[in-house]
């Protein structure tokens, strides 16, 4: 039994981020989705970028010492935060799924609420994740709209049924996606992945 509701945890209020930096040796755009960024001091003008610790993205960071940050919109599709978020920058060439511009070698997108660009001048591991303190070097609004939150990005990944008395679904835990397939979900092939992220039926739960 544990004193821990992780439904606490999601009430914190987050917003989603794409971060870009590139490979040192051959200046290939990286990228990956980021929840945990915060504006830590404003003077020296300075933020915290909270970033899976075995990422090829993380990893790229901690070569070059940069990395950019594209503040998402509402309206962001599921493709893109499936494409920056669930799969690897090593094999995949995620920048291709939106326009973008580089600042210098540092990767922004073109559709978003704001662009920042970074240098990254401390970092500290706490486990699973390293925080990356920032010097902010470049920072300017691109539209004025509502950013993307956490919250909003879960609740919009469920595919939820005004429909009464349709019981429990399967669930992805990683990404929330409910499974609503004409065929129930344990008769699913053992290799079915979750459309959005990826993820394989192990994944799932009964909720």
């Amino acid at each position: 039994m544990t004193d821990i509701d992780e439904n606490a945890l999601f009430n914190i209020t987050l917003g989603l981020y794409v971060v870009g930096s590139y490979e040192k040796k051959t200046g290939r755009e990286v990228g990956c989705i980021a929840d945990a960024v915060m504006q830590v001091s404003a003077n020296p003008m300075r933020i915290a970028v909270s970033l899976e610790s075995n990422i090829y993205t993380t990893k790229c960071v901690k070569e070059v010492g940069e990395l950019s940050l594209s503040v998402l919109p509402k309206n962001t599709s599921a493709e893109l935060i499936s494409e920056f978020g669930f799969k690897s920058s090593e094999n995949t060439d995620k920048w291709n799924i939106a326009p973008f511009y580089k600042d210098g070698k540092l990767p922004l997108l073109k559709d978003c609420i704001a662009v920042i660009t970074c240098k990254a001048v401390d970092e500290i591991d706490i486990g699973d994740h390293i925080i990356f303190v920032c010097e902010i070097k470049k920072a300017k609004m691109v539209k004025g709209c509502e950013p993307l939150t956490y919250a909003e990005y879960r609740k919009s990944m469920r595919k939820a049924s005004s429909k009464e008395g349709l019981g429990k679904r399967w669930v992805c835990t990683v990404c929330c996606y409910e499974y609503d397939g004409d065929i129930p979900f344990e008769e699913l092939p053992d290799d079915w992945k979750c459309p959005c992220c990826q993820m394989g039926k192990e994944y799932f739960q009964l909720q």
